[in-house]
């Protein structure tokens, strides 16, 4: 049913086409024990010139998703001396996600290395250390590593569904709304001029031409795609979206999943039902909601509503007012800057949802700032944390008990959240997915 009760100025919903906004937000209200899982990685395409303002640099941005992974659960950075930040100088959105996550909310954490140039050097979970070529030559991985990745990310999601009453899925891979647009248009999605940037302007001459040289070079047709969706992030696409398209089809039948990001969390929204249509893994869609900020909901040179439209997702925006922030480097935001990235959309709507106040809020985000960018109190600050007990020594994820061998649960949940017609489809076992692809 509509939340008519909702009536926040700082939450805005753009689409709703299941009527399940209202279920996710009394599960954020009532959840206990969620999780914000970061997922990192890296893709050659964002060495291209003017592609991104994910890092001053091409090299500055081969740095960002483990500076991001770093600063948003030890407090600092330690593989380059300050955060991210673009060409302008603004720095990365990490600092709201930690000020909310960290501070504000005390939600637990936890780091996916899915391929980046920079190993995080945090403890985090380690699916590979391979990142993706540039997408403009058509073979960004190999088919079999996205389906590793993808494998890693469905076993994942079983393990952490049975812990955990909710996800908030983010991420960080410079250069993911290009290669969010190219794995949509593979899928078949004419969505071009719609997909967001972190640039002020998008720049979307330069996204499709990259994107359209991508498929020529793939040597793959529409018709490929649609039966086998990963092989368009395989030729075209990052090593973040197969992870976390993973993590979606292993845990949305047991708990709600706030899928933090713009164009990127849409395209593996879109690449998650085209997995479930192609090979019946029984994703249960109204467990998802996409989850954003009004900077890339409301991009002048975008269309993000819109796109979210197009694919048919559920797709909202935290709405803040950073112009009241006391730092210019936050201000900035309202004028274009950045918009995105390291799930702070995801973390503001989750704020709201819990009714903290806006001026709590923006006061949480002003602290951590003159932390992390003024280095204030950085000597107090502990440099890592306790590993989580699903991690083995060498980063690999130890797996559950509650699982058996061919990917089926051996114990049975609280399936409250779902509807009991749901059961009808269970997910198909990876024993039988890897023969299928």
């Amino acid at each position: 049913m509509k939340d008519v009760e909702f009536a926040s100025p700082y939450i805005k919903i753009l689409n709703d086409p299941f009527d399940s906004f209202a279920r996710i937000r009394q599960a954020v209200k009532r959840a206990g024990n969620a999780l914000f899982l970061l997922c990192t990685g890296g893709t050659a395409t964002s060495d291209c010139a003017g592609i991104s303002a994910a890092g001053a640099s091409a090299n500055d941005r081969r740095f960002t998703p483990a500076l991001d992974a770093e600063a948003l659960i030890a407090g600092r950075t330690f593989s380059a001396e300050q955060l991210p930040v673009s060409p302008e100088g603004i720095a990365s959105p990490v600092v709201i996600s930690r000020a909310i996550v960290q501070e504000l909310l005390k939600i637990d954490s936890l780091i996916i290395d899915a391929g980046c140039f920079v190993r995080p050097a945090v403890d985090c979970l380690r699916f590979a250390d391979l990142p993706a070529q540039c997408l403009s030559s058509g073979a960004a991985m190999k088919k079999e590593h996205a389906v590793s990745l993808f494998e890693q990310g469905v076993a994942l999601g079983k393990q952490l569904s049975l812990k955990h009453d909710s996800l908030v899925l983010a991420e960080c891979v410079p250069g993911g709304t290009t290669t969010a647009l190219a794995v949509l248009k593979a899928l078949g999605h004419g969505v071009e001029g719609m997909t967001s940037s972190s640039l002020p302007t998008a720049n979307h001459a330069q996204k499709l031409e990259l994107v359209l040289a991508g498929l020529r070079n793939c040597g793959l047709s529409a018709t490929d795609f649609i039966r086998d969706p990963l092989l368009a992030v395989a030729a075209v696409g990052d090593p973040v979206q197969a992870s976390l398209a993973g993590v979606v089809v292993g845990a949305s039948q047991r708990i709600p999943i706030l899928m933090g990001g713009g164009s990127q969390m849409l395209a593996i929204w879109a690449l998650v039902q085209k997995l479930n249509l192609a090979h019946k893994f029984g994703v249960e869609t109204e467990n998802l909601f996409v989850l954003s900020t009004k900077w890339v909901g409301f991009d002048p040179s975008a269309a993000v509503g819109k796109l979210a439209q197009v694919l048919g997702a559920p797709f909202a925006v935290a709405n803040p007012n950073f112009r009241n922030s006391k730092h210019t480097g936050l201000q900035a935001y309202e004028d274009g800057h950045v918009k995105e990235g390291a799930g702070a959309g995801a973390a503001l709507c989750v704020s709201f949802m819990k009714d903290l106040s806006h001026d709590t809020v923006l006061n949480a985000i002003d602290s951590e700032y003159d932390r992390l960018i003024n280095r204030l109190g950085l000597e107090d600050q502990i440099a890592f944390f306790d590993a989580p007990a699903i991690l083995n020594q060498d980063g690999t994820f130890a797996a559950p008990e509650a699982i058996l061998p061919d990917g089926s649960f051996a114990v049975s949940t609280d399936l409250s959240f779902r509807n009991d017609s749901s059961n009808s489809n269970s997910v198909e076992t990876f024993a039988n997915f890897t023969q299928l692809v």
